[in-house]
């Protein structure tokens, strides 16, 4: 619902309470987005990760983020790529 519909999560609430008689939680359809999302792209994540793994030269970025309703005062994630002159062209 959230992709082809694109409800948000307050309404999907509403849909499955009205429609289903079911008390889902907004956490429980956030669950289904990651799940959703995780099992589609993880397999391809995991591709480009193989292919880039095999340069010889990486360049990587470090950004930080803060999480809403987190203990931590810093969240990191980071990004790689091949370079310009690598056999893939990845990110």
């Amino acid at each position: 619902m959230k992709f082809e519909q694109k409800l948000p999560c307050y309404r999907q609430i509403e849909y499955w309470q009205r429609v289903h008689g079911l008390a889902i939680t907004r956490g429980n359809i956030a669950n289904w987005h990651i799940l959703a999302v995780k099992n589609a792209l993880d397999p391809i994540a995991e591709r480009l990760k193989y292919y880039l793994c095999q340069e010889t030269v990486l360049h990587a970025d470090e950004t930080t983020y803060r999480v809403i309703n987190s203990q931590k005062e810093k969240t990191y994630y980071w990004q790689f790529c091949s370079n310009r002159h690598g056999k893939q062209a990845i990110v």
